[in-house]
């Protein structure tokens, strides 16, 4: 989830350094296969509306990753409620007002918990010893410094506000708010 967030800012980066125009159309020729985009002059304007277009995409592909992911989880759990090994006893949580809120519950514990686990990766990864290649590659101290600031901000973010999110819509907004 951050490389991709991360990505968008090195994209910059590496755009403004006209002679690594080649290789910021490499990169969108492997994100994008769609695009073909190839010998025409981007200009800063268009390139500000890739990255932002490029952002918001990431962003709706988090969101509705997790989304689909809690449908499908609670449609299983739904179908399989009285199936062995079953944690909630039907016995117990026989009511469906009851079953509802206890998944509601566990599935915000497990945005939670995963947020927690992604954020502390972020953080390793960028101040322990396993850096990513996508800030290693930015030659510049005070440019690869930025980026890693912004990715250390949204880590601690992420790791220090985790239980306040109710949803990913809102974990989405805090990015966001971040990055800007």
């Amino acid at each position: 989830m951050y490389v991709h967030i991360h990505t968008s800012y090195i994209l910059l980066y590496k755009l403004r350094k006209h002679h690594l125009y080649s290789l910021f159309l490499e990169g969108l020729q492997c994100l994008f296969c769609f695009i073909k985009i190839s010998k025409y002059y981007i200009d800063i304007a268009e390139f500000h509306i890739i990255i932002q277009s490029y952002k918001e995409w990431i962003l709706k592909t988090i969101e509705d990753t997790w989304n689909l992911f809690h449908q499908k989880f609670t449609a299983l759990w739904d179908e399989h409620k009285n199936g062995s090994g079953e944690a909630y006893l039907p016995a117990i949580y026989n009511n469906p007002e009851l079953q509802k809120l206890i998944q509601e519950k566990y599935m915000k514990e497990l945005l939670h918990d995963t947020l927690g686990f992604g954020a502390a990766k972020m953080i390793r990864r960028i101040v322990g010893v396993a850096h990513v290649e996508d800030f290693e590659s930015i030659k510049e101290a005070n440019i690869r410094a930025d980026c890693e600031r912004r990715a250390l901000e949204l880590g601690k973010t992420l790791l220090k506000r985790r239980r306040e999110f109710v949803s990913i819509s809102e974990v989405i907004s805090a990015m966001k708010h971040i990055q800007s």
